[in-house]
């Protein structure tokens, strides 16, 4: 059960992680108009992310540290920052290096979080004789709503990636084959079978065929 505590620290983190995109959105582009200030900025980000990978496990630290940086600064060596141009106060433009330190990092935590999930569920398909195992949303889900769904034929790690993209000028009914680590679920190399639908019911008729190619082999 989600409680209020937890809704709320949800609710800061998803506007911490808006505020955060933003900064790098604010801050990468500088090396168009000034690319020494951009190299300086990428510099601090650095430091920052460094020390974050040694002290952060989860987007809960991240939080803690964006409302208090103290510790983080702190914990960085004396004069490291001293020719990147940062007084130290994560205030006003350096503020922005912090924050896209931040986004960096978040991004690597959550990649690493899905990594786990999906190795935990394709151990536990093949503790139970699976054949398939979803490792991305359902089928059900990517029927219902269009998110997308990968699931890997255990045999042969190939995956079956099925999404629908309203969007799309192609179609918005699309097919992919990729190749995944058979522990991890990661991906280890695309392929050239792509396909986009504009009738949802030849994306359904060919997703079975692409099953059923898989499963034989082919």
């Amino acid at each position: 059960m989600v409680t209020g505590l937890d809704a709320e620290r949800a609710e800061a983190l998803r506007r911490a992680r808006v505020r955060w995109r933003a900064a790098e959105d604010r801050l990468f582009p500088v090396v168009l108009v000034d690319p020494e200030a951009y190299r300086r900025a990428l510099c601090v980000v650095g430091l920052f992310l460094e020390e974050l990978r040694l002290n952060t496990t989860c987007p809960t630290q991240l939080l803690g540290l964006d409302v208090d940086p103290a510790p983080l600064l702190s914990a960085l060596p004396a004069g490291s920052l001293r020719d990147v141009d940062f007084a130290g106060s994560a205030s006003g433009g350096d503020r922005l290096t912090l924050e896209a330190a931040f986004a960096v990092r978040d991004r690597e935590l959550a990649a690493a979080a899905q990594c786990g999930r999906r190795a935990a569920a394709i151990a536990l398909a093949r503790s139970t004789g699976a054949t398939w195992v979803d490792l991305e949303g359902s089928w059900e889900a990517v029927l219902c709503t269009g998110v997308r769904h990968t699931e890997m034929h255990l045999p042969t790690a190939r995956a079956l990636v099925a999404m629908v993209d309203p969007y799309s000028g192609d179609g918005p009914h699309r097919l992919e084959l990729v190749v995944l680590d058979g522990d991890t679920g990661t991906p280890v190399e695309t392929t050239d079978r792509e396909r986009a639908f504009a009738d949802r019911a030849e994306w359904l008729a060919e997703r079975e065929r692409w099953r059923a190619d898989i499963e034989g082999g082919r």
